[in-house]
């Protein structure tokens, strides 16, 4: 059964960068509940959610199912 359900995080690049750089050298370990996704802002997240893309998403859901 496939999770539908995604987490965002919204965190400045800069800071995303250094949390990957620590999860890359073992420093850090990532909890199963934490987001795989993360974005700068609510406003960057507005715009991957607008319409065209909200296909987009439709068809990979689809695709990913369908495996």
């Amino acid at each position: 059964m496939i999770n539908n359900t995604a987490h965002i995080g919204i965190m400045s690049r800069e800071e995303y960068k250094k949390r990957t750089i620590a999860i890359a050298r073992g420093e850090y370990e990532q909890a199963e509940n934490e987001p795989k996704v993360w974005v700068e802002s609510a406003e960057s997240l507005a715009q991957i959610l607008n319409g065209k893309n909200q296909d987009l998403l439709k068809i990979v859901k689809i695709r990913l199912h369908d495996e």
